[in-house]
């Protein structure tokens, strides 16, 4: 798992997409919002976009 230095909670509406760590420049790691790891991304905004996805699929 990764270190956690900046840890942001998405949101769409009021239900909680998951979580995103930012560990180093051009890192950050997505988890859903049960804590399952989703992938890692190079910015905040692509891990958004993937839980988005993830929760639409679902």
């Amino acid at each position: 798992m990764a270190a956690q230095r900046d840890r942001l909670d998405v949101f769409q509406g009021r239900d909680k997409l998951g979580s995103v760590i930012m560990s180093r420049p051009g890192t950050v790691y997505a988890y859903d919002r049960l804590g399952q790891p989703v992938g890692c991304y190079a910015d905040v905004e692509a891990a958004r976009r993937a839980l988005t996805e993830r929760k639409r699929a679902a």
